[in-house]
């Protein structure tokens, strides 16, 4: 992502080589999944149309979708029975057994109910969006011709995160990320690198408190040159 970065008083800039970046990398994992979720990012914003919802100095700081573990189960049974359909077509055709037509087709329906229902599961999977940027954090939820929702909430009403995964999820790196609010909470379900996207928000979340804060020391400056006549 290309930015343009204004220090408001005196900053100190670390500057690092690439050797000594990639050791820094194999060293440290909580570094590394921090990069591996913007990198992650920044595919999805490639890939899918965002900004068409995106408000007025909006940032896309997070972009994911459940972790991938979760799409194999989805895959694998519709992809067992295409495997039945083919296997039973392949025996059909080599020992040509004397059977009507509806049997001699039921094969080529079986993989073609397998198949649509592998692209279903697969479309169905990329229709489950978590978001954060640096005004909210959103959830969609959708599933082709029958709905979609959005549960969203500012930065400013964000109370705080928690993690909940199991002996798998700490294994393969997944879990839930409930976003506490005032209106209710929003929860990032089985997302990769749980860790690392709840940092993420509270360091958003961090940030949007200081910009209140840095808003809210101008606009008591503002009133009271207004004032006083300065």
């Amino acid at each position: 992502r290309n930015a343009t970065v204004r220090a408001v008083r005196d900053t100190k800039v670390w500057r690092i080589a690439h050797d000594k970046f990639n050791a820094l990398m194999l060293h440290n994992p909580k570094v590394r999944k921090a990069l591996d979720v913007a990198i992650q990012t920044r595919q999805y914003t490639r890939q899918e149309k965002f900004n068409k919802w995106l408000r007025e100095n909006e940032i896309v700081y997070l972009v994911t979708l459940p972790h991938r573990i979760f799409l194999v189960p989805m895959l694998g049974r519709p992809s067992l029975i295409i495997s039945g359909g083919v296997i039973l077509s392949i025996i059909l055709f080599f020992f040509n057994f004397n059977l009507g037509l509806i049997v001699q087709i039921a094969p080529l329906l079986v993989i073609a109910f397998g198949a649509g229902w592998f692209y279903w599961n697969w479309v169905d999977f990329h229709n489950d969006w978590y978001i954060v940027t640096n005004q909210r954090v959103i959830d969609i939820e959708k599933i082709v011709l029958l709905y979609e929702s959005r549960a969203e909430a500012p930065l400013g009403v964000v109370q705080n995160t928690t993690i909940n995964t199991d002996e798998w999820g700490r294994r393969f790196d997944y879990g839930d990320v409930t976003i506490s609010t005032f209106s209710g909470p929003i929860k990032f379900h089985n997302i990769p690198h749980p860790q690392a996207v709840s940092d993420l928000i509270l360091e958003q979340l961090n940030r949007a408190r200081v910009q209140q804060k840095v808003a809210e020391r101008n606009m008591l400056k503002s009133s009271l040159r207004s004032a006083i006549g300065i």
